[in-house]
């Protein structure tokens, strides 16, 4: 289903709804979980790395709104699918390395967000600081 609005820049799902193009972003957040439901069995991994994909996921919003700026979507939705609490829940902790990417319940993102200084330079490769609500500063790709 991944489709490419332009050169460099993939994009999940676009649809046309009511005339209107519809960008969607989505991701997939795992903790580990053994469930069964109806007799069939579900396996989770734990993906971990939550820092980073926290920083993924913001990634996505700078880049729908790209999309909507550059007049290539009308609309645009980042949708994350998680059974990981630590995604949803806010931390008090703000001296972490995700601190700005945090998305706890009611969390607006807005101007420039970057890592914490003190994040490791394996944490942050090819991932640079991104803007939510304007340009983004992440390679596209």
């Amino acid at each position: 289903m991944e489709t490419r609005p332009r050169p460099g820049v993939r994009l999940d799902v676009m649809a046309l709804i009511g005339g209107r193009r519809v960008a969607v972003e989505l991701k997939y957040l795992l903790r580990d979980l053994s469930a069964t439901v109806e007799d069939e069995l579900f396996e989770l991994p734990f993906q971990s790395a939550q820092d980073v994909r926290r920083y993924d996921f913001v990634k996505d919003v700078a880049r729908l709104e790209v999309l909507r700026a550059e007049g290539a979507a009308d609309d645009g939705f980042a949708i994350a699918l998680t059974n990981d609490p630590s995604y949803w829940q806010s931390g008090d902790r703000e001296v972490v390395a995700d601190a700005a990417f945090r998305l706890g319940e009611g969390r607006a993102l807005r101007g420039a967000l970057a890592w914490a200084a003190h994040t490791g330079a394996g944490t942050m490769r090819g991932r640079v600081a991104t803007r939510a609500r304007g340009q983004l500063r992440a390679p596209l790709a």
